[in-house]
């Protein structure tokens, strides 16, 4: 089945996957990284660094310092070299997704405060009118992602999902809460041990430090909540 097509919109950074915010006209004619199993592909190159409005790096190298931790205990802590993280520091490479996550975990922060500024969101961006909506993008993803929520300021994170038939999802497992709702299509989530098939209408909520993962049936939209942010 063919991927939806939907006009171009501003694409705003997906934490995980660890992609760096790009304007839809940078990207227009740029082809597409190869996905992995999961329709997820690799971490971006050096010259995707260095071309984004977002600087991983400048983030991860300001937070670091503001909470006063060496570049080696980071290292060691992490698990990763200090030459690794050297370069990401210097926006020479960006993080994987696993890498990403040992970051945050290390410095105590959510995903999201390597792409968000700190702050708090004014009433004039209270509402995210449709056309306005940021995509989230993966590295090489056929999924498409809305975000329903201004930025990840807040405890509440809502994206809107479009995913061709036979998809899967990585597996998560963090703290917090998620709420899922199938809007059209066929969707199976595992949470746990435990496995549920959701139709059109029928949604789905569990504590999210437990192991979870969905694969789409058929070609499926879906709203997912998850408070805090876990993006």
């Amino acid at each position: 089945m063919p991927e939806t097509r939907t006009p171009a919109r501003p694409v705003y950074a997906h934490p995980r996957a660890a992609r760096a915010v790009v304007p839809a006209a940078r990207r227009a004619g740029r082809a597409a990284p190869t996905a992995g199993a999961n329709g997820h592909g690799p971490g971006e190159t050096r010259a995707s660094a260095r071309s984004a409005d977002v600087r991983v790096g400048a983030r991860l190298r300001a937070l670091r310092l503001e909470r006063q931790v060496p570049l080696t205990t980071l290292s060691r802590r992490a698990g990763l070299s200090p030459g690794y993280l050297s370069q990401v520091e210097n926006d020479l490479a960006m993080p994987s997704t696993t890498a990403l996550g040992r970051l945050a975990h290390v410095l105590d922060i959510p995903l999201a405060s390597f792409f968000e500024p700190s702050g708090e969101r004014q009433p004039d961006h209270y509402v995210v009118r449709r056309a306005a909506r940021r995509a989230v993008v993966y590295p090489g993803s056929t999924v498409h992602h809305e975000l329903l929520v201004p930025d990840l300021r807040g405890k509440l994170e809502a994206v809107y999902c479009n995913a061709p038939r036979n998809t899967t999802s990585p597996t998560y497992r963090h703290e917090g809460e998620e709420f899922g709702y199938v809007i059209r299509g066929r969707l199976r989530v595992t949470v746990g041990d435990d496995v549920f098939v959701l139709k059109r209408g029928d949604a789905i909520s569990y504590p999210s430090h437990l192991r979870h993962f969905w694969h789409t049936q058929v070609q499926t939209e879906m709203l997912w909540i998850a408070t805090p942010p876990s993006w």
